[in-house]
């Protein structure tokens, strides 16, 4: 392992020595990093992108972030050459036995003679010769590959060594003792002045002209010149020095915590404080404010907006008011007329006028957070520029793109100071750092889009399985009714930017888009049976997002309460319940209409045109003998007297009408009601005689008989076993 690292070192040497204007970013593999067999015989690519390695123990594959391994069962799987041909990868074992690996089906098969003596496609491996760097001899490369990106794949005795190379576009500058840079500035002269933190001094400053040191006593936040030329150094910690033909000494006007420089439209130099507002530094007098400033930006006339800590403030004609209230803003830009507000832990706020409401920009350029803006400049362009804790993103306005540039840009991993950037007379752009500086020229570097990004789905985890399942790639998923989860593993084949791509997803009908940042997973869970469409795209390394989106389709399989045939019988189930419990209800209807009915006096009309009045006697009738059903001393000729007739006209309008005499018609009335109270409830024959105006139970029975033709028990009975 430390002869690998070790010559990892010499390799990425030899290669930044022989072309500086390029950087290489080198990484090594081992098992560590996921090979799991470190002797590799032969590097292969197929057209789909996918890189391959025959090993002693099967053949590998990689996406840029996984190896994948098959290996043949019940066999040996030490692989001595391995050559790609039209039909797949032919391989020739230990004991010299061909075999051909298919990479659509990925599984194994014996190699036919036309295969064996097929023509190789696509070889890799390059000569050392024919590169433009030098391998020392004494490390022992088996073999170089380049692949379709050009990257080289260095196989060694032990692993394997990756390198791709790089414009080097942006370039880093080291203080002495990796001191941290915090002001930086060209005075009028074109002399350069850097100034910062350093653990080596007893200040904990430093401060250079022209990379030569100065002795000042004091950390630097900022710089600025005054209408004589004299320098003006300011320090949070320990007020203003002024530097001149005369040396470097204190300020003879105090500001307390001195954090920025601004001068203005007359020539006057305004001191922003970390502590007390701002001050006009040529007129010696505090101006307006007591909020802790970061940033002094000068607009038009004599207007001035103000970044603080608790917000942003506008001054115009000596009056100011917040425009941006409770937030910490470490930035603000105007372009266009439009002002950006870069706020600690909200990432770019955008105002059309000051006039109007905030908006918050996009939080995110592919996996990088923009929350956290340390500083922020306008290039010669009119693109806004960020710098971020570990990453420098720009930001058209006239587009609304950003576009990202991190590590893999970078070299390497570099930390961001709030340090304001300067611009150099021929555009290029000066970035303070936690140990010097990094140069670039946004006019040099590449913002166009560049090709489409290509997604692919590499491997599926379906519900708890551990391990991946590797595919070629895949249009559709058919997940059983125990599987309501999967994972996917998604790729782009961009070997060089793995780690800067990022991915996004969005289910069915979603608006909004799932950002995975540092992930290449997709992690769908619970998902409900039918199909589903997945929608996917992916980042380049600039974190630009592309209109090409990649389609799959899900389909999950019901469980059998899920499907149709389950809930036509639920549904049959139903209707033959209602159509039951309906077959019941009018069973019970016609019976309870038979009981209602039971006993009920039968009036036949001789003339069946009878007339309303003559109903409408009946039914006044039949309520009065209702009403006193009890009364065992009723007298006809009080009903008659109740009816407002003479007995006997009432007699004989009774009998025309039912054919029946009063005294007759009485008893069925008695009847109907006591057939009633038996069918509501057990009540004695005794009891509901007496209630219905018997006096002699015995005659109530014999009554009951001649108008039900049965007896009261009978009747009881039978109404008994109805209702069972």
């Amino acid at each position: 392992m430390k002869r690998t690292i070790s010559v990892i070192i010499h390799l990425a040497f030899v290669l930044l020595c022989i072309n500086a204007q390029t950087f290489w970013n080198t990484r090594t593999f081992t098992p560590k990093e996921g090979l799991f067999l470190e002797i590799i015989t032969e590097v292969l690519q197929t057209d789909d992108g996918y890189l391959w390695f025959a090993t002693w123990d099967g053949i590998m594959r990689y996406d840029g972030y996984d190896f994948v391994t098959f290996r043949q069962d019940n066999a040996k799987n030490r692989i001595t050459t391995a050559r790609l041909i039209k039909s797949g990868i032919l391989i020739q074992d230990y004991n010299s036995k061909y075999k051909l690996f298919d990479t659509n089906t990925l599984s194994f098969r014996a190699a036919t003679a036309a295969e064996i003596k097929s023509t190789t496609i696509n070889p890799l491996q390059v000569k050392r010769s024919d590169l433009d760097i030098t391998v020392p001899e004494e490390h022992k490369v088996r073999a170089i590959f380049k692949d379709n990106q050009k990257n080289l794949w260095i196989l060694m005795d032990r692993g394997m060594v990756y390198m791709s190379q790089h414009k080097q576009t942006f370039k880093e500058s080291l203080n002495r003792r990796k001191a941290e840079t915090r002001a930086l500035f060209i005075d009028s002269r074109g002399r350069f002045w850097k100034g910062g933190k350093s653990t080596d001094t007893p200040d904990g400053g430093f401060c250079e002209l022209d990379g030569k040191p100065l002795n000042v006593k004091c950390r630097p936040y900022a710089f600025a010149e005054d209408a004589q030329g004299n320098i003006l150094i300011a320090s949070k910690k320990d007020g203003i020095f002024i530097a001149n033909s005369n040396g470097i000494k204190p300020y003879d006007y105090n500001v307390p915590r001195c954090f920025c420089f601004e001068t203005d439209r007359r020539g006057h130099i305004l001191v922003g404080s970390h502590k007390n507002g701002v001050y006009d530094l040529t007129a010696r007098k505090h101006i307006f404010g007591k909020e802790k400033v970061r940033l002094i930006r000068v607009l038009g006339g004599d207007s001035l907006l103000v970044a603080t800590t608790d917000g942003v403030i506008l001054s115009t004609g000596g009056k100011e008011r917040k425009i941006l209230d409770n937030r910490d803003v470490y930035t603000v830009d105007c372009i266009n007329g439009k002002y950006y507000f870069g706020v600690y832990g909200e990432g770019l706020h955008h105002m059309k006028s000051l006039d109007e409401k905030t908006t918050r920009l996009c939080p995110y350029v592919g996996d990088k957070s923009i929350s956290y803006i340390k500083s922020s400049f306008v290039d010669r362009n009119s693109n806004l520029w960020l710098v971020t804790s570990n990453s420098i993103i720009s930001y058209n306005d006239k587009t609304s793109t950003f576009v990202n540039y991190g590590e893999a840009h970078f070299g390497k991993n570099i930390d961001f100071t709030e340090c304001r950037p300067l611009m150099l007379n021929d555009g290029s752009i000066v970035v303070g750092t936690m140990t010097g500086t990094l140069t670039f020229n946004p006019d040099s570097i590449r913002n166009e889009r560049e090709d489409m990004v290509t997604i692919a789905v590499s491997g599926i985890r379906y519900g708890d399985d551990t391990e991946i399942r590797a595919v070629r790639d895949i249009d559709s998923i058919t997940l059983d009714a125990s599987q309501r989860r999967c994972k996917l593993n998604l790729t782009t084949f961009n070997y060089a930017f793995a780690k800067e791509i990022s991915f996004a997803y969005k289910m069915d009908n979603e608006k909004e888009w799932h950002y995975l940042f540092h992930d290449h997973v997709i992690h769908l869970d619970n998902l409900s049976s039918g199909n589903h469409t997945l929608q996917i795209r992916a980042s380049d390394d600039h974190g630009i997002y592309y209109d090409n989106v990649r389609t799959i389709t899900i389909n999950v399989e019901p469980y059998f309460y899920e499907s149709s045939v389950f809930w036509i019988a639920i549904l049959l189930l139903a209707l033959l319940a209602t159509a039951y419990i309906y077959h019941r209800v009018q069973v019970n209807l016609q019976i309870q209409r038979e009981k209602d009915n039971a006993g009920k006096v039968t009036v036949q009309f001789k003339n069946p045109e009878t007339c309303d009045s003559d109903k409408e006697f009946m039914e006044t009738l039949t309520n009065l003998l209702e009403e006193r059903i009890s009364d065992s001393d009723l007298r006809m000729e009080d009903i008659a007297q109740m009816m407002h007739m003479s007995y006997s006209n009432f007699y004989r309008k009774l009998k025309s009408l039912t054919g029946l005499s009063v005294v007759e018609f009485l008893k069925r009335m008695r009847i109907q009601h006591a057939a009633r109270m038996f069918d509501a409830s057990n009540t004695k024959v005794s009891e509901v005689s007496y209630a219905v105006g018997f006096a002699d139970p015995k005659y109530f029975s014999r009554v009951f008989k001649n108008v039900m033709g049965k007896t009261a028990s009978e009747y009881i009975a039978e109404n008994k076993k109805q209702k069972h």
